[in-house]
């Protein structure tokens, strides 16, 4: 099984955040970093599968709609994690540490889960 890879979209990027998952060798990059900046969601979303990489967004409506329309369609994809901007960056980073930790790239082939569900409940 491989190791889950993340991609951070425009609305996620948060260098704080890229640097402590980077220190616990989570292999990260953002839309910045690959020059992605300004492309659509679905065009996002491609790029992330065709790099078999999980993409991390704040945008639950629009991917949520993408998620559907790749399944329906018969296309595939990477995987796609749902967060919260209201977060903090701590929150986000140990979520995405327990999600990388518990599931391998091909258990989030095609999946969408929400951060919420990997963090601790309080």
């Amino acid at each position: 099984m491989s190791q889950l890879r993340l991609y951070l979209d425009e609305d996620s990027m948060n260098r704080a955040l890229l640097l402590a998952l980077r220190q616990r060798d989570i292999d990260v990059v953002s839309v910045n970093e690959v020059e992605r900046v300004g492309l659509a969601d679905d065009l996002q979303l491609q790029w992330a599968t065709s790099q078999n990489r999980a993409i991390c967004t704040y945008n639950a409506r629009d991917f949520c709609r993408l998620h559907t329309q790749f399944l329906s369609s018969g296309q595939h994809h990477a995987g796609i994690v749902l967060m919260r901007q209201d977060f903090s960056v701590g929150e986000r980073l140990y979520g995405l540490s327990a999600l990388v930790a518990t599931r391998s790239a091909e258990e989030m082939r095609n999946q969408r889960v929400f951060l919420s569900q990997f963090l601790r409940r309080r």
